[in-house]
């Protein structure tokens, strides 16, 4: 392994575990991210969350072994916040927002990026 690999899979190491660590994990906002991976502390946005989970799928395609758990509550959190008409606004359904192109955007890429790495035939999403 060359130098360069080693150095990069280092890198993506360490931008895999801040990202795996900045998750929300519980209520409403498991599975999203704010603006802060330091400790979100139950604060999330679409936008922010889109990046987060982009970052980790990033990671994932350079070689990162991402825990299944993770991406089975990004997946959960993005079907939990859509609003009615199958669409996402910029926060949860509940602020009254509409759905937006740009979070619903965000949130199809986030299904399609789960889905690359869960299996919908074992019933288990």
């Amino acid at each position: 392994v060359s130098p360069d690999r080693l150095e990069l899979e280092k890198l993506v190491e360490r931008d895999a575990r801040l990202l795996l660590h900045g998750v929300n994990r519980g209520g409403q906002a498991s599975g999203m991210y704010t603006y802060s991976v330091i400790d979100p502390h139950g604060s999330f946005d679409h936008s922010c969350s889109n990046y987060g989970a982009m970052g980790v799928w990033a990671c994932a395609q350079v070689g990162f072994e991402v825990p299944r758990e993770f991406w089975v509550m990004v997946d959960r959190g993005w079907r939990a916040h859509q609003v009615p008409g199958g669409g996402w606004a910029y926060t949860v359904a509940a602020d009254n927002q509409p759905g937006t192109t740009t979070m619903t955007s965000g949130g199809l890429v986030n299904l399609f990026i789960t889905q690359e790495f869960l299996d919908y035939k074992a019933g288990e999403c």
